[in-house]
């Protein structure tokens, strides 16, 4: 009977332990009513923080994997995950597959928020040029309509001056240019 009551108060001081350290979370993770929003400065600077680390990995694929699926950073090399995605079990893969571009795909829309109207040019004409669907590769239907075809339909849309690029949506007819580094207008 003893050793009941010493374990119904342990799991009694447990729960008490519990909320006591729930509400102490919910007391440090609230936001102070002094935080108040980012200044403009600070606003500039995340802004600037954030375009540096996207032309970091931008730069780093067109240079070391483009036009394969991915960069390998720690590698400097590449891979055409596409066919990987979601197959934990490495099942059924195309000894045929190199690729589709596909982190130039994903980047396609930010190219354009960013303002660099230039290298979104290029890449779209490269894009007209060279992506073929025409594989035989088993993909993960997911990982296909997240990356490609919402890659694709964002691209799309922001170079048809309807994808709320920021107000800086991409006249179709002005499309031009081949695909290269990363230069252009980062403004």
């Amino acid at each position: 009977s003893s050793s009941s009551s010493s374990s119904s108060s342990s799991v009694a001081t447990a729960r008490v332990v519990a909320v006591v350290l729930l509400y102490v979370t919910m007391l440090c993770s609230a936001p102070s009513p002094s935080a108040g929003a980012m200044s403009a400065t600070q606003r500039r600077d995340a802004a600037a923080s954030v375009k540096r680390m996207f032309y970091h990995g931008y730069d780093s694929y067109m240079k070391y994997a483009f036009p394969h699926d991915e960069l390998k950073p720690i590698s400097k090399t590449y891979t055409d995950s596409l066919g990987e995605l979601g197959n934990l079990n490495r099942e059924h893969l195309s000894k045929h597959y190199s690729g589709i571009a596909l982190t130039l795909i994903d980047s396609m829309s930010t190219l354009a928020v960013l303002g660099n109207t230039s290298e979104f040019r290029k890449n779209v004409r490269w894009l007209e040029t060279n992506l073929n669907f025409d594989i035989d590769v088993r993909v993960n239907a997911f990982e296909c309509n997240i990356r490609v075809l919402g890659g694709l339909l964002s691209t799309h849309l922001v170079a048809e001056g309807d994808g709320g690029g920021g107000g800086r949506e991409i006249s179709g007819s002005a499309v031009g240019g081949s695909v290269g580094g990363s230069g252009g207008n980062r403004g």
